[in-house]
């Protein structure tokens, strides 16, 4: 047999990285999307999380460096509620700077996590100290889906510029 006028072609591969926003990855009924993300601060972006769930559809949403005060966390888990019906949070953090007028603020202190989903979920118990808990920059949480329980932990480490906060990093 000769080939000479038939060409072989393979199939074009357009090289692209997955689990990113542009390339998401495949989509399988068994598969469930995690979105991790760092608001800085999460009291007025409920609009933003809404068009991510509408651009991405991910089933757990995560978000470190919330700076949720306890009314910024109220304010935030009722405007998210249509799209996401469960939401935990780390303890609230303290306000940012006391207000003159004495009431609460929105915006607090660079810290805070929280995991938002449809799903089942629940903070696990038993498995952080008060201490840690305090911090409001952990957060362990179960997750079930069905007959499996994931596990996830939520960090927001503090910045490394400081002097001695590798250990708290470490130990965190």
């Amino acid at each position: 047999h000769c080939l000479s006028n038939q060409a072989i072609l393979a199939p074009t591969w357009k090289m692209q990285r997955l689990g990113e926003a542009a390339n998401p990855g495949p989509t399988d009924p068994d598969t469930q999307r995690i979105a991790i993300t760092n608001p800085t601060s999460i009291y007025s972006k409920a609009q933003t999380y809404r068009e991510l769930q509408l651009a991405h559809s991910p089933d757990v949403i995560t978000a470190s460096e919330t700076s949720a005060t306890q009314l910024a966390q109220d304010s935030f888990s009722r405007a998210i509620r249509p799209v996401y019906r469960r939401m935990l949070w780390s303890t609230p953090v303290a306000d940012h700077r006391p207000k003159t007028d004495g009431t609460a603020s929105k915006r607090g202190k660079a810290a805070g996590v929280a995991c938002m989903t449809n799903q089942r979920i629940r903070m696990a118990q038993g498995t952080l100290t008060p201490e840690w808990e305090a911090t409001s920059r952990i957060m362990h949480v179960v997750l079930s889906l069905g007959k499996l329980d994931l596990q996830m932990i939520i960090l927001y480490a503090l910045p490394t510029t400081q002097n001695g906060i590798s250990t708290f990093n470490s130990d965190l």
